[in-house]
């Protein structure tokens, strides 16, 4: 039974990988299994064996054992195949089968073939889907989930075309060559028959075929002169959208400023080129990766720059990729024009992140640093408490020294340092409240993540005095102490639950004059690239409705005299309350949430549980929401928390619920659309059924497929929790929430 079970597991497993590698731009398979990008055939194999073995979830039963091994297996699966990996080193993604939007079925396009091509006419009618791959056709539901988020990490290109349409046909050839050229860049690239997307041809606000559209941060921006479509062009077109500040100037006089702004905590990206501004490969690889690393550019043609060509030994010739750290004076990588490729470059950043000794600033940057590891290959995160001050900067500055000097793994040992004053939250879970900062030394944990909130800590014994004549001493105690504890000789014997980090990167004044400066380069292009009769329609339009608008207020404000404004006030804030009362926030029953208001509940909450596998998802929540909504504004007073739980992941807390005996072959799929009342606190449930199901093909894999209304009935079920005649199961104990348990 248990190989049955763990055949059934890594089925599951590829499938869900296979969709997260298509929606997750920070994929890369080479750091999954920890291999460089050379890496032969045999080495990523072993690589991939070690890995499987250690984090497979019947063998290893920590939190995020199950992600991590499905994450292992979709790296293997992308470097053993040679056309995938080839993908993925060119254009940073891999084609996916399983997850290419299908194309629409063309009633007509046997008639194009037969009709014409059997009276010889070359008219070279096609089904004008642009020639393009399968992974380049775009529908709504794909624009949403994939195409509209990624645009805040890189740009995209769509084609709207249609059937019949000659113009279309003459543009076809001329969008290929540039697919041709941009796509390895790592411009996306997507394809739209206006025919068969309406909904997604009006929110993109195509009112005539054929039109190319680049969307860059979720917004729109159109391509006008149809006549001139080459790559040049549209690279210029591109770069001119990208945001002003994404790539700074370099040159003699500002690159020491820039290359000592490094205490934001970010590496410095600097590209040499005789081009007079930015490339468009290099555009991209800023927007994707600016949150970590701070770009620079420096233009080879101009006469301020000789000063750094010289200093750094640049060729004048060809363009060169330096990365800084701490250290201004020497690159901690460099790479020449021979590699200067998307992949290459795109991972040249990607592998310099972090600074010698980066700071703790945000969760983002914690999970990457001190990410969560198991007890037979345990990860280490020593991390040195601080105050944002300059009397501190001697003691970052011996710590970073001896990060230099000892060459530890990053697999095994990260370095990095806190402000105590802006993560206190994080500090205080540490010393339990201590103020440990008001003696003359500073202090060093020693950190192992357990769980995602878990982790096992212990503080160097002697602190760390953070002035160099005692620089040698402190540095031999750390060394010594940290192999102790990576050859497993000293535990960590301190415990302890930590909240996630505040994000000391995020300014709100920044992000609102961002928005502002967005919409109003929005409206600015569409004023500028728009025919001046789609303009001239739209004022007359925004007049009317002006018009109109005025005329009804007037009339209401004649009928209802300023003594009754009270009273409409007094109305209006009800209303709002109604709609307020009438949002209902589904919430994913976790198992930090499922202890809290199950487990440990005592406030006789009633949480309305729905059961979902990810192929009915959609349908159950409107279903679903629509039966519980009245039930909730009726039974104001019985508190009820609507939830779901995702089957694919927690379908053993189910069957372990009801005492299944006999474990489900399809990962819980035929529990899906089952509604389960949860008392957690009076210890026991009851359980609603659907009834609008109907099965498709034969077998268990196949699951069960609802249709609408498929919950009827839901709510007059709920309605007998007033009156306690729904039929109760009582639990002696609740089962444990855990995903992929056995």
């Amino acid at each position: 039974m248990v190989r049955r079970k763990s055949a059934f597991f890594l089925i599951f497993s590829a499938v869900v990988i296979e969709y997260c590698i298509a929606s997750s731009p920070d994929f890369n398979p080479y750091e999954e299994l920890g291999v460089s990008r050379t890496a032969t055939t045999k080495e990523i194999k072993t690589a991939y064996k070690q890995l499987a073995k250690e984090w497979h979830p019947d063998k290893n039963r920590d939190e995020g054992a199950a992600e991590k091994f499905m994450k292992i297996q979709a790296a293997y699966e992308v470097l053993s195949d040679d056309q995938r990996r080839q993908d993925y080193d060119n254009y940073g993604f891999t084609d996916q089968n399983e997850n290419r939007p299908q194309g629409h079925r063309q009633p007509f396009g046997g008639f194009h073939q037969s009709f014409f091509n059997d009276f010889n006419f070359n008219f070279n009618f096609k089904s004008n889907q642009a020639g393009s791959e399968a992974r380049h056709r775009l529908d709504i539901n794909r624009y949403h989930s994939q195409v509209l988020p990624n645009s805040h990490r890189k740009p995209y290109l769509i084609f709207v075309t249609a059937d019949w349409c000659f113009t279309c046909m003459q543009v076809e050839p001329r969008w290929l060559e540039v697919v041709k050229d941009l796509e390895p860049l790592g411009v996306g690239i997507s394809v739209v028959n206006s025919d068969y997307e309406r909904r997604l041809i009006g929110e993109l606000g195509i009112s005539r075929v054929p039109a190319i559209l680049a969307l860059l941060k979720g917004r729109l921006y159109r391509f006008q002169n149809l006549n001139n479509i080459n790559a040049r062009s549209m690279k210029t077109f591109l770069q001119n959208l990208f945001p002003s500040g994404l790539v700074t100037m370099i040159n003699d006089h500002n690159y020491e400023q820039f290359l000592n702004g490094w205490k934001d905590n970010k590496p410095r990206s600097l590209l040499f080129s005789k081009k007079s501004e930015p490339s468009l490969l290099y555009l991209n690889v800023a927007l994707e990766n600016n949150v970590r690393v701070s770009f620079g550019f420096v233009s080879l043609s101009s006469p301020d720059t000789q000063k750094l060509r010289e200093k750094y030994d640049i060729n004048t010739y060809d363009p060169t990729l330096l990365i800084f750290r701490e250290d201004t004076e020497h690159y901690a990588y460099r790479l020449e024009a021979s590699g200067m490729q998307t992949g290459a470059v795109r991972d040249a950043v990607r592998g310099h992140y972090f600074l010698t000794l980066p700071r703790l600033s945000s969760q983002a940057v914690f999970e990457q640093l001190c990410s969560i590891s198991s007890m037979t290959n345990k990860k280490f995160c020593v991390v040195l408490i601080t105050r944002d001050t300059s009397s501190h900067d001697e003691a970052r500055a011996i710590l970073r020294e001896f990060i230099e000097e000892n060459s530890y793994s990053s697999n095994k040992v990260r370095f990095s340092y806190i402000f105590e004053s802006t993560q206190s939250a994080f500090v205080n879970a540490l010393t339990k409240g201590q103020n440990i900062l008001d003696g003359s030394k500073l202090q060093i944990a020693v950190i192992w993540r357990k769980k995602s909130t878990r982790i096992a800590y212990d503080w160097l014994e002697d602190g760390w005095s953070g002035n160099w004549e005692d620089a040698d001493t402190n540095k031999a105690l750390l060394k010594k102490y940290l192999d102790q504890v990576i050859k497993g000789k000293v535990l960590l014997p301190k415990e302890s639950d930590i909240q996630d980090l505040n994000d000391e990167e995020y300014r709100i004044i920044t992000e609102i004059v961002n928005r502002i400066t967005g919409y109003f380069s929005t409206f600015m292009q569409y004023f500028t690239s728009a025919h001046w009769e789609d303009i001239f329609w739209l004022a007359i339009i925004s007049l009317l409705a002006v018009l109109g608008v005025s005329l009804c207020v007037t009339i209401l404000f004649l009928r209802n005299p300023v003594r009754n404004a009270p009273e409409r006030a007094h109305r209006n804030i009800q209303r709002v309350r109604r709609d307020i009362q009438e949002t209902i926030e589904l919430c994913e029953l976790k198992p930090s949430i499922y202890e809290e208001t199950v487990m440990r509940d005592k406030t006789n909450l009633f949480v309305l549980l729905l059961l979902v596998d990810r192929r009915n998802k959609q349908r159950l929540f409107e279903s679903f929401l629509s039966e519980v909504m009245p039930v909730i504004q009726r039974f104001q007073r019985i508190k009820i928390l609507p939830a779901y739980l995702n089957l694919e992941a927690y379908y053993h807390w189910y069957e372990e619920l009801q005492v299944i005996e006999e474990t489900s072959t399809t990962f819980g799929r035929e529990y899906s659309g089952q509604v389960v009342l949860i008392n957690g606190y009076r210890k026991y449930y009851s359980l609603f059924t659907p009834q609008n199901v109907h099965t498709e093909g034969v077998g268990q894999a196949n699951g069960a497929i609802f249709g609408q209304d498929c919950l009827a009935g839901l709510s007059t079920w709920l309605d007998r929790i007033s009156d306690g005649s729904l039929e109760r199961n009582n639990v002696e104990n609740w089962p444990e929430l855990n995903p992929g348990a056995n």
